[in-house]
């Protein structure tokens, strides 16, 4: 969780810093160089392929030609993008990082959201990237061609098939020019099938006669003075301002081999004082290396402990850190305590967590050693954050949430980032264990801290977490009003198509599906789906496989929704959730029983321990207490066919008083028509209906849709009855939920409403407004303003806004004043 907020606190010239510009310019051509007519023509027949390949040995003139090839095309209205590779690119991060910038450089509406998600930490996944980086140059509407020099240097094969699948799926007005000494290693022979590959080698790149003769009249009888010689000695440069400048890879093996003869002392002082120019200059990974090349064991371990917490917490390059580690001794690894809260944070982030927990209790018995150096106890704070998100991360709530309220009564003057991390921390853990007021509370400590370090990142993270809260109390009205309030902080700064985005945007999924608008919650799905393995908390990634199934599932492709599912249960055994795998299990035998295969449901639910073997009593899983309906509601179908007998209805009513106990507004409500369905089927449908009136009166408060529609086909029987007003209604119930509701129910069934009578006129606002909106027009009454509105509920000031902008709508009104006298009007006040 507290990887991803990090992302804010940087600033805007330290990751300008990192990069270095050189790499993304052509060298810079010189007007004595000679035309190539005709292999100018065939690189601009590359402009009409989805690729262009140029593989060549070195010193053939690749990069030249490729410079002038760049250079002809500005003319023509074709935008370039380059990028001079090294080996250093072979980390998939950086090498990320280095292609949007590339094109950020060329046009400044492309590769913004990825730079900020690489720029943003761990989360970042390369699947995240590459779908971020394609999802910018879709909405392209320009020509561009993006140009990859010495590809041969980038050797890591999870880049080579990203990059075949950015290929396959670029636009037509985007194309692609890779150029190496070796054939590429990737499978274009579907482009060539196509048509969609040019492919120029060596031999294209030999003079012709014309060109042979041009070039022997240019330099015949030319005096190679050594002035002459310094000023073409394979070195071009690639800023107006003369500060970068590029070997010919040539020349640079030359000069590694001379330098290869110099003393050892001599070759250690060239590497020492590199790898200070590059510290200097706030480059890492270089400055590291040429430590490394120094055998300065020690500086090169100086060196990472001071970029560590840059390099994870901000960067998320764990893979960079723990290549690191790797050169340096143990010793003098466990004598940088910063190395080691880096090593804990990479391993936690990146999910390694037996790892983790060995690394953090290393941590903190070094702590308690008396005579462990620690500066006022900041070392101390530090680990007990991770601690604290690693709780989290490991489905610990409780353990969570007490670190968590420890750790701010500990340090509450601490750095406001980590006091921001914490509290979101905390939020998280009262959010699993209902304790819903301390945990709005905890979201106004980390709103404050996050607004105070500028931590976009983490003024996300509050939101979803809000809506978290909101979600499982039942409020679908709040959550959709903390998502909308979310999202708009991260189109300011990190975009939609972002980890932050997606972990919203998941979220928002399952609200809107619940709300049943399928079409949006559909969107908000394909946002977030490059991200779904990605999220530390378990409740993003299960409410992305479980949204993703059930709209798969309304589209008839049970097949799809059943791999959809197992997918994400493979991920939770593969990461040791059981919580995750629980749910989506349970959810994989309502898939199978609704598909008329009652048997293999049993056998599956039996090997997860959902219902009972034989005579067996299963008891209710405490893992799954957030999804109890599910659970519930599969005993109950499994019950249907056992025959005479309790069956599960106890439980069933222990559930419900402990929804009722809790706030579990949400889940009551489901569990409440659940009964009402088990009292039709046993024949008391008088009681049926009174139960069903009760829990249709809550859903009908908290928005709630399509998980009624879901439980059972006989609730639509009886919604159907309810709303007729058929004989069966008649004496049973004096119903009080609303028709308009009713009619809502049937509609997202796709049931007619024709014979049902419409809803009679209703004064504004008396059956629609939420208790949260009607506690705002309170305030409202009292004075306040949104800022001090804002404060009194715990929420920020969008949320806020929110909420005003749907009590106007629904009070018919455009302001304040007047939805005050219509209220007052309507004795809601």
């Amino acid at each position: 969780m507290a990887q991803q907020q990090a992302r804010g606190r940087r600033s805007a010239e330290t990751s300008a810093a990192v990069l270095v510009e050189a790499k993304l310019a052509p060298p810079q051509l010189s007007s004595r160089l000679l035309a190539r007519p005709q292999l100018s023509s065939l690189l601009h027949a590359g402009l009409a392929q989805r690729l262009l390949s140029v593989t060549a040995p070195a010193g053939y003139g690749k990069t030249t030609a490729l410079a002038q090839f760049v250079a002809q095309l500005e003319p023509l209205g074709i935008t370039t993008a380059w990028l001079s590779l090294d080996a250093e690119d072979n980390d998939p991060l950086r090498f990320m990082r280095y292609l949007a910038a590339a094109l950020h450089h060329a046009d400044a509406r492309l590769g913004r959201n990825t730079l900020a998600q690489a720029d943003g930490g761990n989360m970042a996944s390369l699947d995240a990237l590459v779908t971020s980086l394609l999802h910018d140059l879709l909405g392209h509407d320009r020509r561009l061609m993006l140009v990859l020099d010495d590809f041969h240097l980038v050797q890591h094969e999870g880049l080579h098939r990203k990059l075949e699948w950015l290929i396959a799926h670029l636009p037509p007005n985007i194309g692609l020019v890779l150029a190496s000494r070796t054939r590429l290693p990737l499978s274009v022979s579907q482009l060539r099938l196509r048509g969609e590959l040019l492919e120029l080698d060596a031999a294209h790149f030999g003079l012709g006669l014309d060109e042979a003769a041009d070039f022997v009249g240019r330099v015949s009888g030319t005096p190679l003075d050594r002035a002459q010689q310094s000023r073409n000695l394979f070195l071009s440069g690639l800023d107006r301002s003369r500060t970068w400048f590029r070997y010919h890879h040539l020349f640079a093996d030359y000069l590694r081999g001379r330098a290869r003869e110099l003393p050892g002392d001599a070759m250690r002082a060239v590497h020492l004082r590199a790898s200070d120019w590059f510290h200097r200059h706030k480059l890492p990974h270089e400055a590291v290396r040429h430590a490394f090349e120094a055998h300065d064991l020690e500086r090169a371990a100086d060196l990472v402990a001071s970029f560590s917490g840059e390099l994870v917490q901000h960067r998320g390059e764990h893979a960079t850190l723990l290549g690191w580690l790797t050169r340096l001794p143990q010793a003098l690894v466990h004598a940088r305590p910063k190395i080691r809260t880096g090593h804990a944070w990479s391993l936690v982030l990146t999910r390694r967590y037996p790892e983790a927990e060995q690394e953090l209790r290393a941590l903190e018995a070094a702590c308690s050693d008396s005579g462990a150096v620690d500066d006022e106890g900041a070392l101390r704070s530090v680990i007990e954050m991770i601690r604290c998100v690693y709780w989290a991360h490991t489905g610990e709530p409780l353990l969570a949430k007490s670190r968590s309220e420890a750790w701010l009564r500990s340090w509450p003057h601490a750095d406001s980032f980590l006091t921001g991390v914490v509290a979101n921390v905390l939020a998280s853990g009262c959010c699993e264990s209902d304790a819903f007021e301390q945990g709005i509370q905890a979201l106004a400590v980390a709103r404050r801290a996050f607004e105070e370090c500028r931590a976009d990142y983490g003024l996300a993270w509050a939101s979803a977490l809000a809506m978290m809260i909101a979600m499982r109390r039942g409020d679908q009205h709040e959550a959709m009003a903390q998502a909308k309030a979310g999202i708009a902080i991260v189109v300011r700064s990190l975009g939609v198509a972002s980890y932050a985005g997606s972990m919203l945007t998941l979220l928002a999924a399952e609200v809107c599906y619940e709300q049943n608008d399928l079409a949006q919650a559909q969107r908000f799905i394909d946002q977030g789906l490059p991200f779904i393995d990605e999220h530390g908390l378990v409740e993003m990634t299960t409410a992305g496989y479980l949204t993703r199934a059930r709209l798969l599932r309304l589209r008839g492709e049970h097949t799809a929704a059943d791999a959809c599912l197992l997918e994400g249960e493979s991920l939770g055994h593969r990461l040791k959730l059981p919580r995750l795998s629980l749910i989506l299990a349970a959810e994989r035998c309502t898939l199978r029983l609704q598909a008329g295969a009652p048997d293999d449901a049993l056998k599956l639910a039996q090997s997860y321990g959902l219902v009972a073997r034989g005579a067996d009593t299963a008891p209710l899983l405490a893992a799954a207490d957030e999804d109890i309906v599910c659970l519930m509601r599969l005993r109950l179908r499994f019950a249907q066919g056992a025959g005479p007998g309790p069956g599960p209805f106890g439980a069933l009513n222990d559930a419900i008083r402990r929804a009722q106990r809790d706030g579990h507004q949400g889940q009551l409500a489901r569990l409440l028509a659940l009964k009402a369905v088990q009292q039709h089927r046993t024949g008391d449908r008088a009681q049926a209906l009174r139960t069903l009136d009760e829990a249709l009166q809550l859903a009908a408060q908290l928005g709630l849709l399509r998980s009624l529609l879901d439980a059972d086909a006989l609730l639509l029987v009886m919604v159907e009855t309810m709303a007729a007003g058929r004989d069966e209604l008649e004496g049973a119930t004096d119903t009080r939920v609303p028709l308009g509701y009713l009619q809502q129910l049937l509609q997202a069934a796709g049931r007619s409403v024709a014979g049902v009578r419409s809803a009679p006129p209703t004064p504004a606002g008396t059956m629609e407004l939420t208790e949260r909106e009607l506690k705002i027009l309170r305030l409202l009454k009292a004075g306040l303003g949104n800022r001090e509105l804002a404060q009194s509920l715990f929420v920020s000031e969008a949320t806020v806004k929110w909420h005003l902008h749907n009590i106007f709508a629904k009070l018919g009104v455009r302001n304040r004043t007047s939805a005050l006298a219509r209220a007052q009007e309507n004795s809601l006040l």
